[in-house]
């Protein structure tokens, strides 16, 4: 639904939130989570964000909000706190069960085909509820995902004065933070060097992502995920997608592959840039907002990624016959995607407030032919 519905990125997340989450949530209070939600889960955000798959890192979603982005909540550690809340709060009669299930065997049954640890019998097909209701009520101590943080969720509630403390929430914060450490920073990093390769971009003493970082926060949430999806190769791009037929340059680059490492670089995208609106820079770090951020030249990629994608969008809905291994797009269509692109810039140059030049085919070949 979420994938089909083309809304924006924040409505998404927040479609996302509010429908999804607490569906698996309501079922989880008696049942613990199979273990390939974890699998199932990443798949979903990165389908919620419109990220090509691997993009991102299972923990980094959940520090988006570093640098201005959506905050989608994790299926798994809701599922987890859902569970706990169950077991401390809810349904606190289950110890008897416990209770029934030990005594009951050696009163009913013959000896032997109750397993002591698991309460339950070879036969069935998961452990009975009241041993998952003992498991969370204890801080999910066999749980290597979760062990950490349902023992600080305990410490937590036992140290907390208020009567009226919200169980879930708590359990919900301390599983996210001890499972899903940060490493957002290390991801970009990684991401950004297989870009530029064979070129190393030093995030330590040159690139501040920090810095990028604070300043991006100041924009939108769209511009801001526009902008991460230039920094960890997040381009609809027919070789990012592993698409049947790959696509020579859009822009008209000869012997160049319709791939985000090429556009970084490509110099009829820049000269489209640079005729469009003034200030881009010819270092490829500065014009993708990673040396001497600012908020107007975030607003500038976020045209650019707008642009590229209006004429994917067009490629796809009105599809063109491309021989195989094709060097240069035919002149009649690059010059098309030149004007879809700067007729894309321009709307969204409108929306958030960059400076722009109206766009004619005649004027930008005089320009990048002078």
């Amino acid at each position: 639904m979420l994938q089909s519905a083309k809304a924006s990125i924040k409505l998404n997340v927040h479609s996302y939130n509010i429908r999804v989450v607490p569906v698996f949530g309501y079922v989880a209070q008696l049942l613990g989570a199979p273990d390939c939600l974890d699998q199932v889960e990443r798949a979903m955000l990165h389908t919620v964000l419109r990220l090509p798959q691997n993009a991102l890192c299972h923990s980094d979603f959940f520090h988006l909000s570093k640098l201005g982005g959506p905050c989608p909540r994790s299926i798994t550690a809701a599922c987890a706190s859902a569970l706990f809340r169950t077991a401390c709060k809810t349904v606190t009669n289950w110890p008897y069960w416990i209770q029934q299930f030990e005594t009951g065997p050696t009163e009913c049954m013959a000896p032997g085909p109750l397993v002591m640890e698991t309460l339950s019998v070879e036969h069935w097909d998961s452990p009975p509820i009241a041993c998952n209701l003992r498991e969370a009520s204890r801080g999910f101590p066999s749980s290597c995902k979760w062990s950490e943080g349902g023992a600080r969720t305990i410490l937590a509630i036992r140290k907390s004065k208020s009567k009226a403390i919200q169980m879930q929430k708590v359990c919900y914060e301390n599983l996210l933070q001890a499972r899903f450490s940060d490493t957002l920073h290390d991801t970009i990093c990684r991401r950004l060097n297989d870009l530029f390769n064979p070129y190393t971009v030093d995030c330590e003493n040159l690139v501040s992502l920090q810095e990028a970082w604070a300043i991006l926060k100041g924009s939108s949430t769209s511009v801001a995920i526009r902008v991460l999806k230039g920094w960890v190769n997040g381009w609809a791009t027919s070789y990012r997608y592993h698409e049947s037929e790959f696509m020579p340059c859009l822009f008209g680059c000869s012997d160049c592959k319709d791939e985000l490492k090429h556009y970084l670089v490509c110099p009829h995208l820049f000269a489209l840039t640079r005729f469009l609106t003034d200030g881009i820079s010819d270092n490829p770090l500065i014009r993708w907002g990673l040396l001497y951020p600012s908020k107007i030249n975030h607003a500038i990629i976020a045209c650019v990624f707008s642009g590229y994608h209006a004429i994917r969008n067009d490629m796809r809905t009105n599809p063109v016959s491309i021989e195989h291994n094709l060097r240069i797009l035919p002149t009649p269509l690059i010059r098309h995607n030149w004007s879809l692109f700067a007729s894309s810039f321009k709307v969204e140059a409108r929306e958030l407030d960059v400076l722009y030049r109206q766009f004619s085919l005649p004027s930008f070949l005089s320009f990048i032919y002078t």
